[in-house]
């Protein structure tokens, strides 16, 4: 094959390709902004918000708080976030049950009025379970500002993240509170996902072989 009908017929093939691709990304990469929840209090062991594909649940703790912009008197960015209170722990996972990445998410205290800020929890403490691998540990001292903080991670292959409060000694024993909003999350792929990509990729390598076909005989 000469490097011009390479080109021409490479060159529809990437197309086709970063094309699938991108569109597979972009439902791959939901940002959990919370942005559309509710106000509501989820309490008890158990209790479970979902967005985007993942599910948040309550594992310890008292509650959490779809609040933000609900409650002024809260760090927020304008918008609703989740308000993670009384020393509650909580895990995300994949709704699917799929392996998943965490690129990076906002993580504030809680409450503006610095004579509360006592109830803010000193530090967070992130696990990730990996299936058959160590987990993966890493700790978010809570910055002295009341408002949000971006913490860059890139976790692959994680079955759950837990975000467990540290105690503020100068807190009570129901505080250790924090803020948390847009996380950026990604699920491995589905197989339907891969199968319309490889579709997709055949169906223009068909075509575009069909098309320098007709032109050789046309010449």
């Amino acid at each position: 094959m000469s490097t011009r009908s390479a080109l021409r017929f490479g060159a529809p093939l990437v197309a086709a390709l970063c094309a699938l691709h991108a569109d597979a990304g972009n439902r791959r990469l939901p940002t959990v902004d919370f942005d559309d929840a509710p106000h509501v209090v989820l309490e008890g062991i158990g209790a479970r918000y979902s967005e985007a594909g993942f599910d948040f649940t309550l594992t310890g703790g008292g509650y959490f708080v779809m609040a933000g912009s609900y409650q002024p008197d809260l760090i927020n960015n304008g918008t609703p976030n989740l308000f993670s209170a009384n020393d509650s722990v909580f895990e995300i996972t994949a709704s699917n049950h799929r392996p998943f990445s965490l690129r990076a998410f906002d993580i504030a205290g809680s409450w503006t009025e610095p004579s509360l800020w006592f109830r803010w929890a000193s530090a967070v403490v992130l696990t990730g379970t990996r299936a058959g691998l160590p987990d993966l540990h890493h700790t978010v001292t809570m910055p002295q500002t009341a408002r949000f903080t971006t913490v860059l991670l890139d976790w692959e292959g994680l079955s759950s993240v837990t975000f467990t409060p540290i105690v503020n000694p100068s807190g009570g024993p129901a505080d250790y509170e924090f803020t948390l909003d847009n996380l950026y999350l990604a699920t491995v792929p589905e197989p339907e996902t891969w199968g319309l990509l490889l579709a997709g990729l055949g169906a223009t390598l068909a075509h575009t072989a069909w098309r320098n076909r007709r032109q050789r005989h046309a010449g």
